[in-house]
């Protein structure tokens, strides 16, 4: 069974190495520049949690750098010096090139594609994996991390294709979430519960996802309700609230845009 080591100790590397630590592969240490953060999920791995690449042992069959894009090109270096030839070097991240790891001679990328909070359970099972290797040997390694990880959807994609599912992402994901805690900030400064807007919420995931977004937009903008949209535009800007008001305007186009383009499609 595969050794592991884990770069990185956030939401992603917590489920990820929690997952494989579940399915019998040994992970012999984690590293974050944080000590705090390194040991508290090492002793969730019963490992040793370090904060420098160089106190990693060299002996693991597999090196998973989870962390932040901007730290991944150094730590990838580092790591490249340090590890043994033969082992396996991987990352998580959806927008860097996989060859951001090289010139160690087997590297991948194991990209989730789901947004993971350390505080909420995930069934790892249900988490689309996108992968790339660049021999058979990463390859081999990574079909076998996605079967521990029980994933129901695996597939091989270069790292343009990824870039383009984590930009799609971040719309679905970061964008509707900054939407959602706008309106919950909105209702809040009228003394009105978030809570209200749930149904809402609910129905408006389920219908997207059951006839598609494209079906199922609804509300002023793609009705071309001009009076609406003039009406919210003005009590944002007498709020005082110039962000919100540009999102609402900016939004509210892209709406109109994306129906028209839908009806010429249709036609």
């Amino acid at each position: 069974m595969y050794t592991f080591c884990l770069v990185g100790s956030g939401n992603v590397a917590t489920h990820i190495g929690t997952a494989l630590s579940k399915a019998n592969l040994r992970c012999l240490g984690v590293m974050s520049a944080t000590a705090k953060h390194a040991e508290a999920l090492a002793r969730k791995l019963d490992t040793k949690g370090v904060t420098r690449v160089e106190e990693l042992p060299r002996t693991a069959d597999i090196y998973l750098l989870s962390v932040t894009d901007t730290a991944l090109a150094s730590l990838a270096g580092q790591l490249c010096r340090h590890i043994a030839p033969d082992a396996v070097l991987l990352h998580t991240a959806g927008s860097i090139p996989m060859q951001t790891l090289s010139p160690h001679p087997h590297i991948g990328v194991l990209y989730p594609l789901q947004t993971f909070s350390r505080s909420r359970a995930l069934d790892m099972s249900d988490v689309p994996l996108f992968v790339e290797a660049s021999d058979e040997k990463a390859k081999e390694t990574i079909q076998t991390l996605a079967s521990a990880l029980q994933s129901k959807q695996i597939r091989e994609t270069g790292s343009g294709e990824r870039l383009i599912l984590h930009l799609a992402a971040v719309f679905a994901c970061n964008f509707s979430n900054n939407m959602l805690h706008s309106a919950a900030l909105l209702l809040k400064r009228y003394g009105l519960e978030e809570t209200l807007l749930n149904p809402l919420i609910q129905e408006t995931m389920a219908k997207a996802m059951e006839m598609g977004a494209d079906k199922s937009q609804t509300g002023p903008a793609v009705r071309g309700d001009h009076n609406v949209l003039s009406r919210h535009l003005s009590l944002l800007e007498e709020e005082g609230l110039p962000s919100l008001t540009e999102v609402y305007r900016s939004v509210s186009h892209n709406i109109q845009q994306l129906s028209h383009h839908t009806k010429d499609s249709d036609e």
